[in-house]
């Protein structure tokens, strides 16, 4: 069974895309300490909520409504929260952002122009942090700088490949612009699909011609090209933590090892196969198979993906901070099912 990502993962994933230096001001040793203090002074669980609030899902001044929900607090109390919190942490990492924002949009105006190849060529550490700051400034809503960067890409004269362009008869330089001006004539001007910029890297005219290094970097380029036209029509069936813009052959390697390496079942895999157990002492249809299967097997999963989640963060951050608040919940809510 197919379990859907959960609200909590999502924002996770939304908050690890932010650009580095950004989750690291967020999430400074101070800002956890302050953090720590206020949690403590105001008996209350808010890592997720800073989470919350730093990839736009909870604006400031909504904050003592949210803390009103979700903790049933008196509004004042809420108010003092939200004020606390804007003095210690969130007023100077706004400043900070503004500053940061301005500045990454000028390196990527650069990058857009002039360094465009560089970029396609570079290790995956520098692709992943420019897709970072691509995906923070058009999350925020910035078409201008969406606009400006295609009109830039159409422009870059870069040489992307080694063999040149024949086009109308005419040999032309093999840049960017020229092979982002024959893709677009001869696929057209909507958004394409994986499978025709594919069909374009293979049969094209120009394309039948290059060797897989040239096509590679081509490929990526177009790809490049097309979900930055189109954002966010473009990742909009792909899961957050899976966005990109320059393609990254990510590494799978914690994921794989844990598969292959067959380690000692933990806890909640126990309770997971348990739960399994259980469901096959009810008819396949029952309400009962239902609760079980929905609820029980659900919310151990989950916690056992959140703990493995956990070892990928260090000691002390918010992103551990805010998994930590979110096991806790799910033990305390598969403590309770049992005992019932």
């Amino acid at each position: 069974m197919k379990i859907k990502m959960s609200y909590h993962k999502e924002c996770l994933d939304k908050f690890r895309q932010l650009p580095k230096n950004i989750r690291e001001k967020i999430g400074s040793e101070q800002n956890v300490f302050i953090l720590n203090k206020l949690e403590e002074k105001y008996d209350l669980e808010l890592g997720f909520m800073v989470i919350l609030v730093m990839i736009g899902e909870l604006a400031i001044e909504d904050i003592p409504d949210y803390l009103v929900i979700k903790y049933k607090i008196d509004y004042k109390k809420a108010e003092l929260v939200k004020s606390e919190m804007l003095e210690t942490i969130f007023g100077t990492i706004i400043e900070d952002m503004e500053i940061d924002t301005i500045m990454m949009e000028r390196s990527l105006r650069e990058e857009f122009s002039n360094n465009l190849v560089a970029a396609l060529l570079g290790d995956e550490d520098d692709q992943i942090e420019i897709n970072a700051k691509i995906i923070y400034i058009l999350s925020a809503g910035n078409p201008e700088f969406q606009e400006e960067s295609i009109r830039l890409m159409l422009k870059n004269k870069e040489k992307l490949t080694r063999q040149p362009l024949i086009i109308s008869g005419k040999q032309k330089q093999a840049s960017i612009s020229n092979w982002l001006q024959y893709f677009i004539k001869e696929e057209g001007s909507s958004m394409p699909s994986n499978v025709s910029i594919s069909n374009f890297l293979i049969n094209a005219k120009n394309t039948k011609i290059l060797d897989d290094k040239d096509r590679d970097i081509l490929g990526k380029m177009l790809i490049l090209y097309r979900n930055m036209k189109f954002f966010p029509k473009s990742l909009e069936n792909i899961s957050v933590d899976d966005w990109y813009f320059i393609p990254v052959e990510r590494s799978e390697v914690l994921l794989k090892a844990r598969e292959v390496s067959g380690p000692p079942k933990t806890e909640e895999e126990v309770k997971i196969e348990e739960l399994k157990r259980k469901e096959e002492e009810y008819e396949e249809d029952s309400l009962e198979r239902r609760v079980v299967d929905e609820e029980g097997v659900k919310n151990a999963r989950r916690v056992e993906d959140l703990k493995f989640m956990l070892s990928k963060f260090a000691d002390g951050s918010l992103e551990k901070k805010a998994i930590e608040e979110e096991v806790a919940k799910l033990e305390k809510k598969i403590e309770k099912n049992e005992e019932e």
